[in-house]
Formats: C-alpha cells, structure tokens, sequence
C-alpha cells in the first residue's frame, strides 16, 4: 500500500500476496516501480502517480486484474501474466504502456519508447565510445554511475565517452517535452581494461 501522501521515488521487489480484497494499492504522486510480484488476491490498484509494474504473476483469474484510477498519470506493465488474458480497467485516459501474453484493456495501449545502446554491456577496451538509439526528436537522461536518471541527470548530446578503466553502470531515460521523464529505464553494464 502506498499513501495519498506519497511524493518520491520506491520500489518493491520479490513480493507474495496471499490474503486480502486487492493486491496492491497506490495512490500520490510519486513513481513507483513494482517488480515480481506473485498473489493469490484480487487486483492492483493504480490510483495516482506513475507506476511501472514487471513480472507480476496473479494466481487468480479476477477481472479486471489492474485498475487505473482518474489520478493514474502513466503505467507500465510489462510481462504481467494471468492464466489466459490480462485485464486493465481504466477510469480515464492515462498514459498507458503494455506487453503481456494477452492483454484486454479499455484505454488505448501505446507502445513503449525502446532505447537501446550501440554496443551491449559486457568487457571492452578503454576507451569506449557509446550511443544511445531512440526516436528522433526526443531528449535522453543518463547517468554512468548505476543511479536513476532524473530531470537533473544530464542531457543526452553527443556519444558518450568511457575513458578510466574499471566498472561503468550507463543507465538512461526519454524525457518528453514536458520535462516528464519515462518510466522504462535502460541498463547496461561494462568493464573497461
């Protein structure tokens, strides 16, 4: 459960729901990511905020298996998994992003923005030069020290150069025009010699 109140960031990993009306309730404006969840109760309230949910397994076939309430501003749901078909139920017209095995949703379903990097993580020789590949036209957050791009992480402009030898976590984040940054993050680690 999340509170009203609730303005930052959190995460929750590896998490059982075995009693209760609803599995999880979230509510504020902060971002919220949720990963792994197993429950045997019924669904997942996204009230508020922005909400990334991955690898959510529910053990009973409820409809609908997330909700998103008037205050949801974005939600994510990747590799969501019900026996047959996820359904999403939405109050309005949130942004909403998902890949499922099946999906059913009353709210249009848009595709996640993907970007990638041009070299995958793994041991390189110093010095390193990287890409980030997105849509044209969007701005890109980054950081190389493994901690969440924000809206004061740096500007995505040029390829980024790794020169000291050692371990580099590159993370990095599409930010629309408004500033809002999104909730899939990418994620590569590398080891310079």
């Amino acid at each position: 459960m999340v509170a009203p109140s609730f303005q930052g960031e959190a995460s929750l990993f590896n998490t059982q729901m075995w009693a209760g009306s609803v599995s999880a309730k979230v509510e504020g404006d902060g971002q919220l990511l949720l990963q792994q969840l197993n429950t045997l109760t019924g669904p997942i309230h996204l009230n508020g905020g922005r909400c990334r949910v991955e690898g959510i397994c529910f053990q009973k076939d409820s409809n609908p298996h997330v909700e998103l309430g008037e205050d949801c501003e974005e939600a994510v749901l990747l590799g969501c998994f019900s026996e047959n078909t996820l359904f999403v139920q939405a109050a309005s017209s949130p942004r909403l992003y998902a890949r499922a095995n099946g999906l059913q949703a009353n709210a249009a379903v848009r595709s996640l923005e993907t970007l990638k990097l041009n070299r995958p993580g793994g041991v390189y020789e110093s010095p390193l030069r990287l890409k980030i590949k997105g849509r044209k036209g969007r701005r890109i957050r980054y950081t190389l020290d493994g901690t969440q791009p924000s809206k004061v992480s740096p500007l995505y402009k040029r390829p980024l150069a790794l020169k000291e030898k050692g371990l580099w976590e590159v993370r990095f984040r599409a930010e629309d025009k408004q500033g809002n940054l999104d909730l899939a993050t990418g994620r590569e680690l590398y080891e310079l010699r």
